[in-house]
């Protein structure tokens, strides 16, 4: 896993802010996050919306894809609607249906740099 320092150093401005609650919303299911991050000290600090798998038909399956609009569904249950949030990251133009609810909007390059959308 590769670190970004200039996402990270944001990521830790957010966590030690007093007025900001952080959310983690990927399309990867919940088990591979929880795998991936384990050892990190901010996993705990986040709150997490990712997609769900379960045991059926003698094998794995996706029983909810958090992906695109999904994303926006998903956090309206948790926090009410409408969505009004600060700020979005993303490394995918799949999120923009939840960027679009965001103050500030930035596109995280295959490289870590941020660019902020429109």
């Amino acid at each position: 896993m590769t670190a970004f320092p200039v996402v990270h150093a944001r990521l830790t401005g957010y966590l030690t802010s007093t007025d900001a609650d952080v959310w983690l919303i990927t399309g990867s299911p919940q088990s591979l996050v929880e795998q991936v991050y384990f050892d990190t000290p901010w996993l705990p600090r986040v709150n997490v919306i990712a997609s769900k798998m379960a045991r059926r038909y003698g094998g794995w399956v996706l029983t909810l894809r958090c992906l695109g609009h999904e994303k926006v569904v998903q956090l309206e249950e948790k926090i009410g609607a409408p969505l009004r949030l600060y700020s979005g990251y993303s490394d995918s133009e799949q999120d923009n249906p939840l960027l679009c609810f965001c103050q500030h909007r930035w596109r995280v390059t295959p490289q870590g740099d941020l660019h902020q959308l429109e």
